[in-house]
């Protein structure tokens, strides 16, 4: 039988600016020792089948630093020079970006939503894009219904603030 591939995330640049990069991402929430295998070789597998005209490097994300067994011996120097990036959630510094607060919110317990969320309101009122600002609320949206699914509509609502769940296409469609 042939093997399974597929990959978490391939992030292909929208423009013809060979500056960009191709992104490979994995994202693991338990243990595996094979992830650096998987994502490495499908990387090689996509650039060897597409041959694209960009620079590439690997990500993977690990919720937290401790379910890592570390990179293996054979693949150090392709981390060492950069093709191969490793991030750990529990260990995202504290800071501004909406990017790193999206990530937060993934791993972030229900007592410290709240707090989460007023940090990405905060951040959404910076967007001047109306329909950016729609689509990453419909994220939020999202993340925290499946990390809270047991939550009622009212709790959601409640966590996230009545006014933007309302504007989210879910609760639309729940309302119809």
């Amino acid at each position: 039988k042939e093997l399974s591939r597929r990959i978490d995330g391939v992030f292909v640049p929208q423009s013809d600016d060979v500056e960009q990069r191709i992104y490979f991402v994995e994202v693991q929430f338990q243990p595996d020792d094979r992830i650096y295998e998987r994502l490495i070789t499908e990387a090689y597998l996509y650039l060897g089948q597409y041959r694209p005209d960009y620079r590439w490097r690997c990500v993977a994300i690990w919720a937290k630093s401790s379910l890592d067994g570390g990179i293996p011996l054979y693949y150090q120097e392709i981390a060492e020079i950069g093709l191969l990036k490793v991030v750990y959630l529990d260990q995202l510094p504290e800071g501004e970006s909406l990017g790193l607060s999206l990530l937060r919110l993934v791993l972030v317990k229900e007592e410290q939503v709240s707090v989460e969320l007023s940090l990405l309101e905060r951040q959404l009122d910076a967007i001047s894009n109306a329909s950016l600002e729609r689509e990453i609320v419909e994220l939020i949206e999202k993340v925290l219904i499946y990390k809270f699914p047991r939550l009622s509509p009212e709790e959601l609502a409640a966590m996230f603030g009545q006014q933007e769940l309302e504007q989210t296409r879910f609760y639309q469609d729940v309302l119809q």
